[in-house]
């Protein structure tokens, strides 16, 4: 994690505020820390849409995690509905 980090940190600083990248080191910034900038007009409204959008993108992954965890300290276990299935399967098979 450490390696992606440092090479992110890396294309930010190559990014220069010309040619309106501002706007996508504004980016950076906000999905790092949640920092804010201070743009005004058109350019807040656009960033205003995409940290919105951002946002929501975190949350649904964060609950995707937490429903793998779950799933995960199950340890695939299986339910005894398919535990029968599965007996009745090998029995299939024999005949």
């Amino acid at each position: 994690m450490r390696a992606t980090k440092a090479k992110g940190n890396i294309e930010k600083q190559m990014l220069v505020d010309t040619n309106g990248l501002q706007e996508i080191k504004a980016l950076f910034r906000f999905a790092e820390d949640g920092t804010i900038p201070d743009f005004s007009g058109a350019l807040m409204m656009c960033f205003s849409f995409i940290s919105s959008q951002m946002q929501r993108d975190k949350e649904k992954y964060i609950e995707i995690c937490v429903k793998r965890a779950a799933a995960g300290r199950k340890g695939g276990k299986q339910k005894k509905a398919n535990l029968a299935n599965a007996n009745c399967a090998k029995q299939n098979q024999a005949n």
